[in-house]
């Protein structure tokens, strides 16, 4: 007779098998490791340069600092104030390429302001969390998906380093940069370095040109791309290079008035460069460093340290201030629009 066999799990015991978990697999160590390793050595590369920084600042005259520092005149911070406004103006306007680009149909203003902030929150405290955290946080907030806000990000770095690249290429090509003796670098290869520079930015615009209307696309950090328009890529250009030559400009009026421009340029895109390679935030000591070393015989000691601080408080510090009131302004509207959306 067919019927079902009914177990009583009060009275039987039922035995599980518990099997060991398998070892996580060796590439996955391998990984903790390694970052444990490059974290490890970011902290010692830190505290490094914090003791280079305090051992360097006890031995400088801090009274002649504050007298030069006290003898700037309010027609030289203004002039440096205006032209950081500028320069901010023509950074924020990044993502307005951006907003082209991806077509979303945040206002303009908007679109500006969450970029202005971002990018003070990114010269203060690193590109990871100004130039990246603060936009997807505060574009998120506004409904866009996270893949638009990457695309607009992306682009953003594309048109800072664009312009970057282009002047750079100028300069070496056309105005070598007279380096210390023991860099001992022939102009020939700094003339040839530029070519190459230039002729990256115009292989970016003929793909522009091409591209975009054929399709192309390219990968960013695993996300595929399609080329601007030609353009989009000159007023990537143009922006960009305003935006450096701007910050240059500010550089230079606290400067100084005796030192040239073209100097003030190198150093100061030294600095970038080593700052984007090191990581450190708002290039402390990497600013500081690259004018002492590319211009121990053309400024007195004082008079660059005098003017970087201003520097830094003109085009870092003040605008952080009003990025935070800006940022609490943004993150305000966000809620209201998303209760009324409720």
């Amino acid at each position: 007779m067919l019927g079902r066999t009914v177990v009583d799990s009060a009275t039987t015991p039922v035995h599980h098998e518990v099997l060991p978990l398998p070892p996580p697999p060796a590439p996955v160590r391998r990984k903790r490791w390694i970052a444990l390793v490059w974290r490890a050595l970011l902290l010692l590369f830190f505290v490094c340069v914090a003791t280079l920084i305090a051992s360097k600042a006890s031995q400088v005259d801090w009274a002649r600092v504050g007298e030069s520092l006290s003898s700037y005149s309010a027609t030289e911070l203004l002039l440096a104030f205006v032209a950081a406004a500028l320069g901010y103006v023509c950074t924020g306007s990044f993502d307005l390429i951006g907003r082209r680009y991806t077509g979303h149909r945040l206002p303009k203003l908007r679109t500006f302001s969450i970029n202005a902030v971002a990018y003070a929150f990114s010269l203060n405290l690193g590109a990871l969390v100004g130039g990246w955290g603060f936009r997807v946080r505060l574009y998120t907030r506004f409904g866009l998906p996270v893949w638009v806000v990457l695309r607009i990000i992306m682009l953003a770095v594309v048109t800072n380093w664009s312009g970057f690249v282009l002047l750079t290429g100028l300069l070496l090509l056309l105005w070598p940069p007279a380096l210390p003796t023991q860099w001992a670098v022939p102009v020939v290869a700094l003339r040839a370095c530029g070519v190459i520079l230039l002729g990256a930015i115009g292989a970016y615009l003929t793909a522009c040109a091409i591209g975009h209307k054929r399709g192309w696309a390219m990968k960013v950090r695993g996300e595929r791309m399609r080329l601007p328009s030609l353009h989009m890529g000159i007023a990537q250009l143009l922006l960009s290079c305003a935006s450096w030559l701007l910050m240059a400009a500010a550089l230079a009026l606290l400067l100084p008035a005796d030192l040239p421009f073209k100097r003030v340029v190198e150093s100061l895109f030294a600095s970038a460069i080593a700052g984007a390679a090191l990581h450190v935030p708002g290039n402390v000591g990497v600013l500081e460093g690259s004018f002492a070393a590319l211009m121990a015989s053309e400024l007195d000691e004082v008079d660059a340290l005098a003017g970087i601080l201003a520097f830094r408080a003109v085009y870092f510090l003040a605008p952080f201030l009003l990025a935070g009131v800006g940022y609490a302004v943004l993150e305000t509207s966000a809620r209201r629009q998303r209760r009324k959306k409720a």
